[in-house]
């Protein structure tokens, strides 16, 4: 999964840390809700606001490996030298991230669960940083 989430970043508008760059410089909050092990941010919805530690180069050769050719939209994608933002991009200073705390029981949210996590959340919103401008 990992190997086809670098081509997916690579080929998309948006993953890869792409909506943080599209957003910049505005301060954005990011509300990361995981299901991915460990929760790396970079792996939580393919990196949205987060920095990508995959290469171009890299999601090329998973396409090279598995001998996998993809349309055509893709491989003008691929070629076109467009490396995702990487970690200690400036962008990333008003990327803020947050991530409701999980309730450990069997079968997701409960019964006004999903009220009780907009609550912990509420206080996050208030302390997004303002971004510099450039």
């Amino acid at each position: 999964m990992t190997e086809v989430n670098a081509v997916r970043k690579h080929v998309s508008t948006l993953k890869g840390g792409k909506l943080a760059r599209l957003a910049a410089p505005a301060a954005t909050l990011a509300l990361l809700l995981s299901d991915v092990v460990g929760d790396p941010p970079h792996a939580i919805a393919s990196g949205l606001t987060a920095p990508d530690p995959t290469t171009l180069q890299q999601a090329r050769d998973v396409l090279k490996r598995y001998r996998i050719k993809p349309p055509e939209s893709v491989t003008e994608q691929l070629a076109k030298d467009e490396e995702t933002p990487k970690p200690g991009d400036t962008l990333f200073e008003g990327v803020v991230e947050r991530r409701p705390r999980r309730r450990a029981a069997r079968g997701g949210l409960g019964r006004g669960e999903g009220t009780r996590a907009r609550l912990r959340l509420a206080p996050a919103l208030h302390h997004i940083p303002e971004r510099r401008r450039a």
